[in-house]
């Protein structure tokens, strides 16, 4: 195992559950002993990751002008080549077989990061649409067609204001091949604390209306659902707690779970744990969430773990945030944070100001 930032490390020695969702499957195949193998064809890899302004360098409608070679921050093909190469590392690395990312400009650039030498040999499918942010920066799904095949997509427009755009949420429809279950993965990139988080919290709350609002209006309760994204929200703020009836994971949980209630997979955030950090403090925007049917198979009790038996559900204990030494930053002041593209007008030369996020789901 390799060196995991101390922010992921003293994460990993408090909890029982890991905080963000990696998602694996298992065969049913078994040895001699009748334990079980791990079937690469039936694990499912999962991932989310804010880019932090993958933008290229040219100035289109928006306000892009700074990430251009004669804007603030000296935006060039050099920098830009390097942005590349080291987000191409970081998803080879996670080998992800979903996986949703925000502030990205356009779907060319997920094409561009498709190339990467750890990437090309397996064929994905990329779903994307232009959003009405002013920044011009948008969510997008990525999967392996070996594994899933896409049946729908569409973007859900949040309205938040007459005056304020903000990101679409990404609906993508997959169908699992040669397996009878179908996902609904939902990739959000909700409104930003800019004003205050108390100020701006009323517009998070209008995304998560919206969210729940198609749920309802296509009858999505019960069927296996994913909701990942940078929410700029922690688990226990209101528009996630509230808003999505989210409820913690724990193993001894005695809620009474319905397929209405969603379950979040990154309860344990702390003021040192979390996949971004800002003035010292640090939160678990980043985060999936699961509905229960992704969780417990039909007619499981809740609080025990079900055994892999055909259904598709999260493999226990398998969130994860990706932190590794070479994305931290090595700053003394910054020790452990990730290594972020830019401070100020600084070019640090990294890989983003959020850790991604991965979870595993098995099934035989």
């Amino acid at each position: 195992m390799g060196y995991i930032c101390p922010n992921i490390l003293h994460y990993m020695k408090r909890c029982a559950i890991p905080v963000l969702v990696f998602l694996l499957f298992y065969s049913g195949s078994t040895n001699g002993n009748g334990k079980r193998h791990l079937n690469i064809s039936n694990q499912m890899v999962t991932g989310f990751w804010n880019l932090e302004n993958f933008m290229d360098t040219i100035d289109d409608p928006g306000l892009d002008s700074e990430f251009t070679p004669g804007g603030f921050r000296k935006w060039n093909t050099e920098k830009f080549t390097q942005k590349v190469r080291h987000l191409q590392q970081v998803i080879s690395a996670m080998h992800p077989d979903i996986m949703g990312f925000a502030e990205v400009e356009h779907k060319n650039l997920i094409a561009l990061l498709l190339q990467a030498e750890g990437l090309k040999m397996t064929s994905f499918g990329i779903v994307h649409f232009e959003s009405p942010d002013e920044r011009g920066i948008d969510v997008a799904l990525i999967y392996n067609k070996e594994k899933l095949k896409e049946l729908y997509s569409e973007k859900i427009n949040v309205r938040v204001s007459d005056s304020d755009a903000t990101r679409n949420i990404l609906y993508v429809k997959l169908a699992i091949i040669n397996h009878p279950d179908t996902l609904h993965v939902f990739v959000n990139h909700w409104p930003s604390r800019r004003g205050g988080q108390e100020r701006s919290a009323q517009k998070r709350m209008k995304a998560a209306n919206t969210l729940m609002g198609f749920v309802r209006k296509n009858k999505l309760f019960g069927k296996k659902t994913i909701f990942l994204g940078d929410f700029n929200d922690d688990p226990a703020d209101l528009s996630i707690s509230k808003g999505l009836k989210v409820i913690p994971q724990t193993k001894n949980t005695k809620a009474i779970l319905t397929d209405s209630v969603y379950i979040s997979l990154n309860q344990f955030h702390s003021d040192t744990i979390g996949t971004l950090s800002f003035g010292g403090k640090w939160n678990m925007f980043d985060q999936i969430i699961i509905n229960m049917e992704s969780l417990y198979p039909p007619g499981h009790t809740p609080g025990m773990y079900a055994k892999p038996g055909g259904e598709f559900i999260y493999k226990n204990n398998s969130f994860k945030i990706f932190g590794p030494e070479w994305m931290c930053d090595t700053n003394p002041k910054y020790k452990g944070q990730p290594l972020r593209t830019f401070a100020g007008k600084k070019w640090l030369n990294g890989y983003s100001d959020h850790f991604p996020v991965m979870a595993t789901f098995q099934y035989e």
